[in-house]
């Protein structure tokens, strides 16, 4: 059977960067957009990710680089600092 779509499992995918902030965010980018809002506090359609990845035995992605209201932050397992622009 033909498939016309990259499949990867997630327990190979280590880290996504997201190139173009003029996209249009799919499932997995909304899941993660919907993560950094419950950790932060952020409002969703605000939140603008550069960069998700996880730890190479890790189950979950748990480093975010994202923009919000105009800053860069990072979000690193639960702790959240401002990154440099």
């Amino acid at each position: 059977m033909k498939k016309d779509y990259l499949e990867i499992p997630l327990d190979k995918l280590r880290d996504i960067t997201y190139t173009n902030p003029d996209h249009e965010p799919d499932q997995l980018e909304w899941s993660f957009i919907s993560t950094i809002s419950k950790e932060t506090g952020f409002f969703m359609k605000g939140i603008n990710i550069s960069k998700a990845s996880k730890s190479r035995y890790s189950r979950n992605f748990d480093y975010f680089e994202f923009e919000f209201e105009g800053k860069q932050y990072i979000l690193n397992k639960g702790k959240l600092k401002e990154g440099t622009n």
